[in-house]
């Protein structure tokens, strides 16, 4: 039977990291970068990041790491069809594309009202608020930011948001590598309970005693029970040497104070080791810059003692860049071939705008795969999943995954801030739409929180079972 181990990161560092360096994105650190809840688990195809001081954009669908143009070129409602250059190591950085303005094609109605009598209405409320509101002073900054998240978050959709400059910050900084926070994984399964699902090792959490099941009620003594995951994050994680305080719900016990001092945590994003039976186990926490070159270095230390089968862990992880799929697909399926469809309006025919797994063939395509999945199972990570299920390549074992199968534009705001607009659904390369339904695995399996305490892994155990004995 084997233990069930968070992956065993080395000792948290007190300075900066290099950019290669990642995190499961619901391995809060609190590192929750791109994922579940926010879920994130951005599949994020035009975003580029440009480091800790903020993020620049791409204006087509572009790969981060390199800011090329994917095969498919600009969504049809683009703001531009112009390529930006290719970046190479050490250029400088891309400036943003600006906007164009609305046209009558694009300009937004409700009724007979032009987009001018919109705004009218707006900035009549604005300066009544400015004449008469009892309190002062008044917040413009605040009313800004408000008014901006009520226009995201009136279109409906959980995924096209608002981020404000500390909020975008810390994205950028946790796709570059760059993580402070206590170390934790978070369940993604309740949204309205914090609940820890793991520490990770060697971290604030784990030596201040932070278990499975453990819930988080308040953050420095505000109530977080009623908000979502993506503004509860922001308020667990910061700058490494500052203090938060967390109330604990654990069990029938009353709650309880833990106070942590934030640390930078490194976490690598793809690990591997060979176990017992001669089954090589693969661990992808996140979809990241440096992903598929750590893949690769798992599989060149490893495929030479010719494992028997291999089992992809992509359980927690919550996305990332759809890039990094397409490398990492490549690595297990055939070159070329189709791992989704892109889908940019709600009634666009299916079959069109196929994104093809990019070259890389270093494992044998005959070796049987397993992979384990959970709800913390997200976007770029069930790209994958979606892909080696539709062309029988691996089976899939776990417990059903979260059903993000949209893609986001995420767009640079003049004072640091960002938008975070949905683009397109994907389908897997049998047209099947995930989005708000999730992938079901070929064969169930659970983990619990009793699972965790006791260091068991019941559903890794099934896939080895599975892959022994072939049932």
């Amino acid at each position: 039977m084997y233990q069930y181990q968070p992956p065993q990161y080395p000792e948290p560092v007190k300075g900066g990291m290099t950019s290669g360096q990642r995190t499961a994105l619901l391995a809060l650190c609190l590192v929750l970068a791109l994922a579940i809840g926010f879920v994130s688990g951005v599949a994020v195809t035009r975003a580029y990041f440009s480091g800790s001081n903020g993020l620049t954009t791409a204006a087509v669908p572009s790969d981060i790491a390199t800011n090329t143009p994917v095969a498919n070129g600009p969504h049809p409602t683009s703001t531009s069809a112009v390529a930006p250059t290719p970046i190479t190591p050490g250029a400088p950085q891309p400036t943003t594309t600006p906007l164009p303005p609305l046209t009558d094609s694009t300009t937004p109605k409700s009724g007979d009202q032009s987009l001018d009598q919109q705004m009218t209405t707006f900035w009549t409320a604005w300066k009544l608020v400015e004449q008469e509101y009892y309190g002062r002073p008044i917040d413009r900054q605040k009313m800004v930011y408000g008014a901006t998240k009520g226009m995201m978050d009136a279109l409906g959709d959980p995924h096209t948001t608002f981020d404000d400059p500390q909020q975008t910050n810390i994205i950028a900084t946790d796709l570059s590598g760059q993580f402070a926070g206590i170390g934790v994984y978070i369940d993604a399964r309740n949204d309205k309970a914090l609940t820890i699902q793991a520490p990770i090792p060697n971290t604030p959490a784990a030596r201040a005693g932070l278990t499975a099941g453990d819930v988080i009620i308040k953050v420095d003594g505000k109530d977080i029970t009623k908000l979502p995951q993506n503004v509860v994050i922001p308020m667990i994680k910061g700058p490494a040497g500052t203090k938060v305080t967390l109330t604990i719900v654990r069990g029938t016990q009353p709650p309880f104070d833990v106070t942590l001092t934030r640390e930078v945590i490194v976490v690598p994003s793809a690990t591997g080791k060979m176990l017992d039976n001669n089954i090589l186990y693969i661990q992808v926490t996140i979809f990241g810059d440096n992903t598929v070159q750590q893949l690769d270095q798992v599989l060149t230390d490893n495929l030479p003692k010719h494992p028997r089968a291999i089992i992809l862990d992509l359980r927690n992880n919550g996305g990332g860049y759809v890039r990094a799929a397409q490398q990492l697909l490549g690595r297990f399926i055939s070159d070329g071939k189709v791992i989704m469809y892109q889908k940019y309006s709600a009634d666009a025919p299916v079959g069109q705008n196929p994104l093809p797994a990019l070259a890389g063939g270093v494992s044998d395509l005959s070796t049987p795969i397993v992979v384990l999945v959970n709800a913390g199972t997200a976007s770029a990570s069930e790209i994958t999943t979606g892909a080696l299920q539709d062309y029988k390549r691996a089976t899939v074992i776990g417990e059903k995954t979260y059903g993000k199968g949209s893609e986001q534009n995420v767009r640079p705001l003049p004072d640091g801030s960002s938008v975070r607009i949905t683009i397109a659904h994907w389908l897997t390369p049998h047209n099947r739409e995930i989005d708000g339904v999730g992938l079901t695995p070929d064969i169930a399996a659970t983990m619990t929180a009793d699972d965790i305490k006791a260091n068991k892994d019941p559903q890794l155990d099934r896939a080895v079972q599975f892959l022994t004995t072939g049932k």
